[in-house]
């Protein structure tokens, strides 16, 4: 009889702890998420993402990226460039406002060639995202393009 009480007990404690777990996760999920990156491309495989925060340039951020042939996945990236910022492109080299960022490639992983995105000023509302690893699918990739920011999930900070 006894075992039967602490079990029924057990019990209820656990579903009343899944209940809490469940509404906080409801409740904060507004403002907060925990999100895995699947590549290397940015050091870390786990982040928290806060939601509804200011962002500004050099913040990590993650988002979910147009439609394209490699990932169906949200990415974590750099924000390098903002509204009014000069992308200036020659040859492979890709440069903001005059600061060299990285070369793009022609070809991907798994041979389909890859075209990079056309130069200009990044337009209000959105932002050039970008990471400095030699394999980072980002803005400088016309799939990928600027993010408007509409997109943008919130502000990624490496958990681990």
């Amino acid at each position: 009889m006894k075992h039967k009480r602490l079990r029924t007990l057990t019990m209820v404690v656990s579903f009343g702890v899944m209940i809490a777990t469940y509404g906080s996760i409801k409740i904060l999920g507004q403002w907060i998420r925990i999100g895995i990156n699947s590549s290397d491309s940015i050091p870390g495989k786990v982040f928290l993402i806060l939601k509804g925060v200011k962002l500004q340039k050099y913040d990590m951020v993650a988002f979910h990226p147009p439609k394209n042939p490699y990932y169906k996945t949200w990415f974590v990236k750099y924000i390098a460039g903002v509204a009014g910022d000069l992308v200036v492109s020659s040859g492979s080299s890709f440069y903001i406002n005059g600061k060299f960022i990285g070369k793009v490639k022609d070809y991907a992983r798994d041979g389909s060639l890859l075209n990079p995105s056309a130069p200009g000023v990044v337009r209000e509302g959105h932002f050039f995202v970008w990471t400095p690893h030699r394999d980072s699918y980002d803005s400088r990739y016309q799939d990928i393009g600027l993010i408007p920011f509409d997109r943008i999930i919130g502000r990624a900070i490496r958990i681990l």
